[in-house]
């Protein structure tokens, strides 16, 4: 039953924010896709939460609810900004392609196109295979250190995890003291403290919020990966790029913890 109720709250904003992706930022091809949805369904959910959990009516009907709602803003306002973007570009696909030209440089694209300095290096495949592998396999191991590991005794149990608990159990954001001689975080409630409660709403659990970290860190390689293609040193020296980016001992610890 949980996981029919995560569906049908998730399935609709992210459907929403898949097709907006391009109609929004103009994303082109997979990777900026990616990035772009992951980033309008974040600003959906956070959006969701914060009006259901101001209006005290935080439950998982009316979160499947306001997630359609907020899918059909989402599409409708990229719609309305992909017609506007048309007309100041001249409108057709010329104009697309002459706003496109305008972020990367004849010289960025002609690197692109024959696979950057990186690409064209003899055996640069063969270089970037264990980068791959390595990279996967931490990545991984990430995911699994979160499904099986209690959140740690530290900010996830003083207060990230605390407020999205105590404002489910009440059903809306309210002012939650903390054992902690800061109480600044009480007054106001944070993007992460909405996406936990996003996450935890549909099982009443802490499970799917342990996730949101390592699901923020894949969307952080990608982005990586999406700026060195724009930097031009091909496709093959951008993955290399994510995946040296993904062995960072400090940003792969940061991502194991709420």
């Amino acid at each position: 039953m949980g996981v029919a109720l995560f569906i049908a709250m998730n399935l609709p904003l992210a459907a929403g924010a898949a097709v907006a992706a391009r109609r929004v930022f103009g994303a082109r091809g997979t990777l900026e896709s990616f990035i772009a949805g992951a980033l309008l369904f974040s600003f959906g959910a956070v959006a969701v939460m914060t009006c259901l959990g101001a209006a005290g009516m935080i439950g998982v009907t009316n979160a499947v609810l306001a997630g359609a709602v907020a899918a059909a803003f989402i599409l409708i306002a990229g719609r309305t900004g992909g017609r506007v973007g048309r007309r100041g570009t001249g409108g057709g696909q010329g104009g697309g392609k002459s706003g496109k030209s305008e972020v990367r440089s004849p010289e960025t694209e002609a690197r692109s196109r024959d696979g950057g300095a990186a690409d064209s290096m003899p055996g640069a495949g063969a270089l970037v295979v264990p980068f791959y592998a390595v990279a996967c396999a931490a990545v991984f191991i990430l995911f699994v250190f979160a499904a099986i590991t209690p959140p740690p005794a530290t900010d996830a149990l003083v207060y990230h995890l605390v407020f999205p608990a105590e404002w489910l159990k009440s059903g809306g954001i309210h002012i939650v003291r903390i054992a902690d001689a800061d109480q600044a975080a009480s007054y106001s409630p944070g993007n992460v403290h909405l996406l936990y409660l996003w996450l935890m709403l549909p099982l009443h659990d802490d499970l799917l919020a342990r996730f949101l970290e390592p699901a923020f860190f894949v969307v952080c390689l990608a982005c990586c990966c999406g700026i060195a293609r724009e930097c031009g040193i091909g496709d093959r020296g951008a993955a290399a790029a994510a995946c040296l980016s993904a062995l960072v001992p400090g940003a792969f610890s940061r991502a194991a913890n709420c």
